[in-house]
């Protein structure tokens, strides 16, 4: 399990307020952890001497939810839909609502989330089951 903390600001849920924090559990069918992300220069001089200008690292996670339903996706859609304008939000990989272990402030690091239908099921696509996949950046 995982869960993420956000503020609703569009593709509002049923009951949902905008500019109001949401607790939200998510279930993951694929968590790719960060690797290398070092923010570095290396300058060469004309005599091959290297010189590493540091600058620290960018932490990126990608995330794969389970497969859901449409018509009960709207939750999600909101989530990824509010958090798409840069907001800063709370994200546990590896922990729930209430019982914490690792979680971390960050900030969306794709161009968008990524929708991929798992099981198609009806005629006007509301019954079929997607799974969506973004990325995260620690701030």
């Amino acid at each position: 399990m995982a869960y993420v903390v956000y503020q609703a600001s569009r593709a509002l849920a049923p009951a949902h307020i905008a500019g109001v924090d949401y607790e939200l559990q998510l279930k993951i069918s694929d968590l790719i952890r960060p690797s290398g992300g070092d923010l570095k220069e290396m300058p060469q001089a004309i005599a091959g001497n290297v010189e590493t200008l540091f600058f620290g690292e960018v932490r990126t996670w990608g995330v794969t939810l389970a497969p859901a339903r449409i018509s009960e996706a709207q939750i999600l859609y909101e989530f990824l839909r509010s958090t798409a304008d840069g907001q800063q939000f709370t994200f546990d990989p590896y922990g729930s609502v209430g019982h914490g272990i690792a979680a971390m402030q960050v900030v969306r690091a794709d161009d968008g989330y990524t929708e991929s239908t798992f099981q198609r099921e009806g005629r006007n696509g509301s019954t079929d089951w997607v799974s969506l996949s973004f990325q995260v950046r620690e701030a």
